[in-house]
């Protein structure tokens, strides 16, 4: 009883709207006839493309009016026409007669909190273990002072040694994901092109925490250890520096507070 017009490709699968066909409006009226589409029937999605994201205020404003006048004449009784961002739906959107399941916002920030606290441990433990180190480095920046390095190149050597760090870590990181992301997606369920290695946000994330973990983790030897007079370093006085201790107890404290907060998060969530 159709006629068919044109074939598209598969929609991808990080879509609300998936289809394995489409059927123009009047095709429908006219197999079904007009009884089947009143203003209170939810078998029915409209898109609207605004000429620019300001209008949406203003088409929202309109559409309550909109709204008002077709309870006014009779028309939708406890119903309400809303407008809704695309954008919007997966995470946000949880109205009745949804196209699928959406996720949730908060779990998804949740587990990206999660993923924030790692990457934190990760860096204050390198700077625990530069602080634990110090005295050999001291040593070494003071006979770099000696031999005439000066404070830029000491301060260069370190970002460097923390960059290739960095980089590094985030090689292996691409590699395990590589041979674990298969098992995960069967384990969560999740479809086979869940993860896309096409996609220019993941590595802008990637490349951007590379950068701000570098400057992170080469902070303290970079500016700290660099500034030390080369006979003070030589005789030890950064072993007997209070601030050095301080420094590495409270980053002890603080890491320990995100371990505990972390297992009480995963106690919790076991509970539930």
């Amino acid at each position: 009883p159709f006629k068919i017009t044109g074939l598209l490709a598969d929609p991808p699968s990080n879509t609300h709207l998936k289809f394995r066909m489409l059927i123009s409006y009047p095709s429908l009226q006219a197999a079904f006839g007009e009884e089947g589409f009143a203003w209170d029937n939810n078998n029915a999605f409209t898109y609207l493309l605004l000429a620019n994201a300001g209008q949406y205020e203003n088409f929202s404003y309109r559409l309550k009016s909109f709204n008002d006048r077709l309870h006014a004449e009779g028309k939708i009784l406890n119903e309400q026409v809303i407008a809704q961002p695309v954008k919007n739906i997966h995470l946000h959107s949880h109205k009745s007669f949804e196209l699928e399941q959406n996720g949730d916002a908060d779990s998804v920030f949740l587990l990206l909190g999660v993923a924030i606290l790692v990457i934190v441990i990760a860096v204050v433990n390198y700077i625990n273990l530069s602080t634990a180190t110090a005295l050999d480095r001291a040593k070494e920046v003071g006979i770099r002072k000696v031999v005439g390095s000066s404070l830029s190149q000491l301060r260069a050597k370190f970002f460097t040694e923390s960059f290739l760090i960095n980089v590094i870590s985030g090689i292996l990181a691409f590699a395990l994901v590589g041979v674990l992301l298969p098992g995960f997606t069967r384990v969560a369920g999740l479809p086979v092109d869940f993860f896309s290695w096409s996609d220019m946000t993941l590595y802008t994330i990637i490349i951007s925490s590379v950068l701000i973990s570098t400057i992170l983790s080469s902070t303290f030897p970079a500016f700290i250890l660099s500034k030390f007079q080369p006979t003070a370093i030589l005789k030890g006085k950064f072993s007997r520096s209070k601030s050095g201790a301080l420094l590495r107890k409270v980053l002890v404290v603080f890491l320990f507070s995100i371990a505990v907060f972390l297992l009480i998060q995963t106690a919790t969530v076991k509970a539930n």
